[in-house]
């Protein structure tokens, strides 16, 4: 997740709706194809969970390292996820160029946690997260991700089909979706080599948003990928409060779904956003069923999604979605319910954000889900 998606994604959808990709051409025979939307005939998911905030960022908090539990896991099991996705950093726990060498003792960490899940019958999606530099500069480290790919995909060639690659997180910034498709053209196939029958997600760029997945080219050859979005809409609910995201997301006591019982004022640091005002003048006046803060903000991207597996025939997952622990219970349990309920709905797997972190589903301090989440 990425504190810039919130800021331009509803502007991005806008565009992206006058595009002149021609879903329609699907709709009409929609009754008729068959729909790979949640899964691959060898890698079979359908709800799953993120194990966040443990080796996905490099702030140098060692507790992170013993931050995923064996109970943790048991817990996993016990509750019904049949995926579970891990977000790692390896590009920060890499020796020098050329070869960037990964550290043993990281990829052991990471092993320890992947081996047990698989145990469990758990399956696993391993990415690349938080390759900063990458985003920024894709060229100039590219030959860093290949390194970090040749390495995992030698290492994990032997593994259960249970265990599926994830190639990088969120695409975003200079590495947009146009310079991606060359990566999964080169990256793929040199993966297959070690790992023909290894299931391999990809996602389009701008944050792995549905408004991309028109620009995606993937090898047609290979049947054995699965496309990942993400979604945070309606961003000025799922981020309130969040305090990396910044000014705009600074009014709290949104509640989902909207309206409100009283009308609320954005906070003041966010009322110079002409886009935020307006939001707030529907969110307080519009009924549910029109409202921006209702399940009206994500179906758009879901349906956006499906047509366009249907159309291609190429699955579609959701890797992340959430809303973070400063909005109320209630509001929570009726976003993640209703979300669950659009995504079943078009047969899309998914995994939340996230575990036990900022958007928690487990409830450290009670040792169970969070109210109403389960």
């Amino acid at each position: 997740m990425n504190s810039i998606v919130f800021i331009r994604k509803a502007m991005h959808w806008r565009r992206i709706l006058k595009s002149t990709f021609l879903l329609t051409v699907c709709l009409a025979f929609l009754s008729s194809c068959h729909s790979k939307t949640g899964t691959t005939e060898n890698f079979v998911i359908h709800k799953g969970v993120n194990l966040s905030h443990w080796l996905s960022q490099d702030f140098g908090w060692e507790p992170k390292y013993t931050y995923i539990k064996e109970s943790d896991i048991k817990f996993l099991d016990s509750l019904g996820f049949d995926h579970v996705r891990i977000p790692a950093s390896w590009n920060f726990h890499t020796g020098p160029g050329p070869d960037f060498v990964i550290s043993n003792a990281f990829l052991e960490r990471v092993h320890a946690v992947v081996t047990g899940l698989l145990a469990r019958g758990i399956n696993v999606l391993l990415n690349v997260h938080h390759f900063t530099d990458f985003y920024a500069n894709p060229a100039a480290w590219t030959n860093k991700l290949y390194a970090i790919w040749d390495q995992l995909a030698v290492y994990y060639s032997n593994a259960p089909p249970g265990l599926a690659f994830e190639i990088l997180n969120e695409p975003h910034d200079q590495a947009t979706t146009e310079f991606m498709n060359d990566v999964y053209a080169f990256l793929i196939p040199h993966i297959r080599q070690s790992n023909p029958e290894r299931t391999i997600f990809v996602s389009p760029g701008f944050w792995a948003s549905a408004g991309e997945l028109s620009k995606l080219r993937l090898p047609a050859s290979d049947s054995n990928l699965i496309v990942t979005i993400h979604t945070y809409d309606p961003d000025l609910y799922t981020g309130q409060g969040a305090p990396w995201l910044g000014n705009r997301v600074k009014t709290t006591n949104v509640v989902f779904p909207g309206p409100p019982p009283v009308p609320l004022a954005p906070h003041p640091d966010a009322a110079t956003d002409p886009a935020v005002v307006s939001w707030f003048e529907q969110y307080n006046s519009l009924p549910e069923q029109l409202n921006p803060c209702s399940r009206n903000a994500f179906i758009g991207d879901l349906d956006y999604a499906r047509d366009w597996s249907v159309y291609y025939g190429r699955p579609i997952h959701v890797g992340e979605f959430g809303a973070y622990s400063a909005s109320d219970l209630p509001s929570r349990a009726n976003y993640y319910r209703q979300m669950r309920e659009e995504m079943d709905r078009r047969g899309l797997g998914w995994a939340a954000w996230d575990w036990k972190a900022g958007y928690y589903f487990w409830d450290r301090n009670a040792g169970a889900p969070a109210t109403g989440l389960q």
